[in-house]
C-alpha cells in the first residue's frame, strides 16, 4: 500500500509539524489499480495550525510507541478523500483533481476539481464510507 511518510520522531518535530501553515499531499494515481488510462492527479490542502481532527490523529499517534515515521495511507485507486492511519482516518480537504481525457489520438488533462481554500479534515469512523 503506497503511503506518505512523515518523519516525526521527537516531540519538537511533532509540534514543528503542527504549527505549519499548510500542508499539501499529492497523489498520482488511475481509476483503478493496474490499468494506465485515466491517469490522475489530486492534490489536498491540510491546515495544520488550526486543523483539529488532523492534529488529533497526529497527537494520537505521537502518544504511541512507533519507528517515528507518521504515515498516512492515500486513497489509491479510489473515488474518496478518505486517508487512513492507525490513530484515526481522515477525510481531507480536496485542492486540486485532474484527470486525463482522451480525445481521440490526443490526451489531456481536464480539470475536476479546485478549491483554493478547500475547508479542513473531516474524522472518519472506521468502516464508515465517506
Amino acid at each position: 500500500m503506497p503511503r506518505w511518510n512523515n518523519p516525526l520522531g521527537t516531540a519538537a518535530k511533532v509540534q514543528s509539524y503542527l504549527a505549519l501553515p499548510a500542508m499539501y499531499f499529492v497523489l498520482f494515481d488511475t481509476l483503478r489499480k493496474r490499468e494506465p488510462f485515466p491517469f490522475r492527479v489530486r492534490v489536498w490542502k491540510v491546515n495544520p495550525r488550526a486543523d483539529t481532527a488532523f492534529r488529533d490523529v497526529v497527537r494520537r499517534w505521537a502518544a504511541r510507541t512507533s519507528s517515528g515515521n507518521f504515515q498516512l495511507h492515500p486513497p489509491c485507486w479510489k473515488d474518496t478523500n478518505v486517508t487512513s492511519n492507525r490513530a484515526g482516518n481522515l477525510e481531507l480537504p480536496l485542492l486540486f483533481e485532474a484527470q486525463q481525457v482522451s480525445l481521440g489520438a490526443i490526451d489531456h488533462m481536464e480539470i475536476r476539481a479546485f478549491d483554493e481554500e478547500p475547508g479542513r479534515c473531516r474524522a472518519i469512523e472506521r468502516g464508515t464510507p465517506s
